[in-house]
C-alpha cells in the first residue's frame, strides 16, 4: 500500500504490525532455551507479543494522530485551528512515538528474557520503566552481540540459500525457454487471427456475423494470452520492481477499437431509424394525399372538331377519366382536326383549354437581362447575365456578324439556374465583331431576348514603350501583359463577372401522360415501402451488430479482468514463495539469534560478555582458533565495505 499510494505512513504501520509475530517467535524460542521440560512454550511467546502490542498500538496511534492533524489543516476556515493543535501536540506525540520505537527495537531481545525472569504484568503502564532500565543496562551488550552472531548466522544460511538459488535459477531457465517458444507460436496465431478479422470485417454481412464475432473473440483471447505470456517471462522481477503492474488495465489491440466500432454501429442505427421515420412519414403523407385527390373526383373531357368548322361541331372523344393523355383513333386520312380539353371535379368545371395549334403563352418565362461580355487574356470569352425566371429549362445565346442583316444563329445552349458561360476555344472563330443576344427557353416556349451586345476579340497593345538611342542605333524596350505570374509561376486568374440567379421552382404543373396522378402517387408509395423494407432489414442487421459489439466489448473486458486475476494470483504466489523460503531462512536465523539473546541477557554484573566467554572457551582448546576465525571475518567485512580504500593504501 505504501508503494502503490505513495504514503509512507502505510509502510510504517505495516512494519509495526509485522513485528508482532516475530516477537512472539523470539518469546517461544527463549522459553524453549530456558526450560527443558515439556511445557507450552508458545504461551510465553503470546505473553511477550501482548506486551509488544501495547507499544505497537501506541506507535500507530501517535503516527495516525500526527498525520490526521496535518491532513485536517487543509480544511478551509478550520484548517488553521487543526494546524495549531498539530504544532502544539507534535512534540508530545513525537516523544511517545520515539519512545515506543526504541522499546520495540529492543523488544525481541529484552521482552522474552525480562518477562521470563521477572514475571511482570504485560501492561505498558505498569512496566515501561523496567523495560527502559533493562535497555539501559543490557542494550549495548545486545547490539554488540549481533556482530559475531550475524557472522555465524550468515555462515549457517549459506547452504539453504545456495539450494534455493539453484532451484529458482533452474525453474526460471525452464520457464523462459518454455514461454519463449510459446510466445513465437502465439505471435503467429495473432497474425493469422488479425488477418481473418480484417478480411471478414471488409465483407460485413448478416450471414457472416457469427463468423466475425468468433474471429474477434479468438483475436482478443490471443492478445490476452500474449500479455499473460509476456508477464510470465518477466515474472517475478516485474512485480518486485513495479508492484502496480498487477493493477494495470492490460489493454489488447481491440480495447479501444471495439468501442469505436460500437459507437459507429449505434450511429448507423440512428441514421437508419431516421430514414425509416422519413419513409413512413412520406408514405403516410402520400396516402393521405391520394385520398384527398380521389375525393375531389378529377376528370377530363376532350373534344375535337375539324379545322375550319364552327363551334357547334365540337364532339366529345373522351371523358370520365383523370389521365392526362388520350389516343384519338377515329380520324380520317387527309383531314385536319382541332382539340380542346376541360377539367372537371366535384367543385365544377374549368374553362376550355386553348385550341391545339393556336400557340401557348410564355408570359411566365421572364427574359434574362444585363448581358455582359469580357475577354480574358485573349484566351477566353466570359458571358455573364442575370437569371430572372424561375421556370427556364435552358438559356440560349445567339449571334451574328455586326453591321449586317445576317440571320441570328445559335451560338451556345446553357443549363438552367446559371449566370455565367466561359468560351475557352476562341481562336479564329472570334476575330470578327459579332452581335450577341440571349433568351430563356422553357416548356411554354421562349422568353424575350436581352439587349444586343457587340464584342470583338482583340489583342491588348504592348505598354511602357521606351527607347535608348545613340548616333548609330536605337534600342526599343516594352512590356506586354501575357496574363502569366512569375511570382506564382501560374496563369493569372481574373475575377470573372457573374449575375444573380433566380432559382427554378415547381408550379404544380404535371404531365403524366396515360397515367393518373393517383397511380403515380401509389407508385411512389410502393417505392417507399420497398425502401422501408430494405431499411428494416438494415436496421435488424445494425441492431445485431450493436449486440455483437456490446458482447465483444464485454468479452474483451472479461478477458482483461481474467488477466488481472492471473497477475494478482501470480503476485500472491510470489509473496507465498518469498514467505516460505524466506521464512525458512529467517526461522534458522531467529532461532540462533534468540538463543544468543537469551545467553547475553543472563550475563550479570561484571561477568564477561557472552561472545568473549565463547572466545575464551575456544582459546583453551586452541589458542590460534579464535584469532584465525575473527581475522577471516574481519578481512571479509573490510573487503566488502572498504576494500577499494584498503587496496589503494596497500598498492600506494
Amino acid at each position: 500500500l505504501s508503494i502503490l499510494t505513495g504514503y509512507v505512513v502505510f509502510g510504517m504501520i505495516g512494519l509495526l504490525v509485522a513485528s508482532l509475530p516475530s516477537i512472539r517467535a523470539y518469546g517461544t524460542v527463549t522459553s524453549m532455551s530456558h526450560y527443558s521440560d515439556d511445557r507450552d512454550h508458545s504461551q510465553h511467546g503470546s505473553k511477550v507479543m501482548k506486551t509488544a502490542l501495547n507499544y505497537v498500538i501506541a506507535s500507530i496511534v501517535a503516527v495516525i494522530a500526527i498525520e490526521l492533524l496535518l491532513l485536517f489543516s487543509w480544511i478551509p476556515d478550520l484548517g488553521l485551528v487543526f494546524l495549531g493543535v498539530a504544532i502544539n501536540t507534535n512534540v508530545f506525540l513525537s516523544a511517545i512515538l520515539i519512545l515506543s520505537l526504541i522499546v520495540l527495537f529492543f523488544a525481541q531481545s529484552i521482552f522474552p528474557n525480562h518477562l521470563l525472569y521477572n514475571d511482570e504484568s504485560t501492561s505498558m503502564q505498569d512496566s515501561v520503566m523496567n523495560y527502559l532500565g533493562s535497555i539501559r543496562d543490557k542494550g549495548l551488550q545486545l547490539v554488540v552481540s549481533l556482530v559475531p552472531g550475524s557472522l555465524w548466522t550468515l555462515l549457517v544460511l549459506i547452504i539453504p540459500a545456495v539450494l534455493i538459488m539453484i532451484s529458482v535459477s533452474t525453474s526460471d531457465s525452464f520457464k523462459k525457454n518454455t514461454l519463449s517458444v510459446r510466445a513465437n507460436n502465439i505471435e503467429e496465431n495473432i497474425s493469422e487471427a488479425n488477418s481473418q478479422v480484417t478480411e471478414l470485417n471488409a465483407n460485413f454481412t448478416a450471414e457472416n456475423l457469427s463468423d466475425i464475432e468468433d474471429a474477434f473473440e479468438r483475436a482478443i483471447e490471443l492478445n490476452v494470452r500474449s500479455n499473460q505470456n509476456t508477464f510470465g517471462l518477466d515474472f517475478p522481477q516485474n512485480v518486485i520492481e513495479q508492484p502496480e503492474i498487477i493493477f494495470s488495465d492490460n489493454i489488447t489491440a481491440y480495447t479501444s477499437e471495439l468501442p469505436a466500432m460500437l459507437a459507429g454501429a449505434i450511429n448507423d442505427t440512428l441514421i437508419i431509424r431516421k430514414n425509416i421515420n422519413g419513409a413512413e412519414s412520406l408514405i403516410k403523407r402520400i396516402t393521405k394525399h391520394i385520398a384527398q385527390y380521389k375525393s375531389q373526383q378529377w376528370k377530363f373531357t376532350v373534344k375535337r372538331k375539324e379545322r375550319g368548322e364552327d363551334d357547334k361541331k365540337w364532339k366529345v372523344i373522351s371523358q370520365g377519366t383523370d389521365i392526362t393523355s388520350v389516343l384519338d383513333i377515329n380520324v380520317q386520312e387527309g383531314k385536319s382536326y382541332v382539340y380542346r380539353v376541360q377539367a372537371n371535379n366535384k367543385n365544377g368545371n374549368s374553362a376550355w383549354s386553348a385550341d391545339y395549334g393556336k400557340g401557348t403563352s410564355n408570359s411566365s418565362l421572364a427574359a434574362p437581362s444585363d448581358l455582359r461580355i469580357k475577354s480574358e487574356s485573349n484566351f477566353r470569352i466570359i458571358f455573364a447575365w442575370n437569371d430572372n425566371s424561375d421556370s427556364e429549362e435552358a438559356f440560349v445565346i445567339e449571334r451574328r456578324v455586326s453591321n449586317t442583316n445576317d440571320k441570328w444563329s445559335e451560338y451556345a445552349t446553357i443549363g438552367p439556374d446559371l449566370s455565367q458561360y466561359v468560351v475557352s476555344d476562341v481562336r479564329s472563330k472570334h476575330r470578327k465583331k459579332y452581335d450577341y443576344r440571349m433568351f430563356a427557353q422553357g416548356a411554354n416556349g421562349k422568353s424575350a431576348s436581352t439587349s444586343i451586345v457587340s464584342h470583338q476579340l482583340r489583342l491588348s497593345p504592348p505598354s511602357r514603350l521606351e527607347a535608348d538611342a545613340n548616333l548609330r542605333s536605337v534600342k526599343l524596350d516594352w512590356a506586354y501583359n501575357f496574363g502569366y505570374s512569375t511570382d506564382r509561376w501560374n496563369w493569372v486568374r481574373n475575377k470573372r463577372p457573374k449575375g444573380f440567379i433566380t432559382e427554378n421552382k415547381s408550379d404544380g404543373v404535371l404531365n403524366f401522360g396515360a397515367r393518373s396522378l393517383a397511380d403515380v402517387m401509389q407508385e411512389e408509395i410502393d417505392r417507399q415501402e420497398q425502401i422501408l423494407s430494405d431499411l428494416n432489414k438494415q436496421l435488424a442487421f445494425a441492431i445485431d451488430k450493436i449486440s455483437m459489439f456490446e458482447g465483444l466489448v464485454d468479452y474483451d473486458k472479461s478477458q482483461r479482468t481474467m488477466l488481472k486475476v492471473f497477475k494478482n494470483f501470480a503476485f500472491l504466489f510470489a509473496i507465498l514463495f518469498t514467505a516460505l523460503f524466506g521464512g525458512m531462512i529467517l526461522a534458522v536465523a531467529m532461532s540462533y539469534i534468540a538463543s544468543l539473546f537469551y545467553h547475553i541477557f543472563t550475563i550479570r554484573g561484571n561477568d564477561p560478555w557472552y561472545f568473549m566467554s565463547l572466545i575464551n572457551a575456544e582459546k583453551e582448546k586452541n589458542k590460534n582458533q579464535p584469532l584465525l576465525a575473527f581475522t577471516v571475518w574481519f578481512i571479509a567485512i573490510m573487503f566488502f565495505t572498504g576494500g577499494s580504500f584498503l587496496f589503494g593504501l596497500i598498492t600506494g
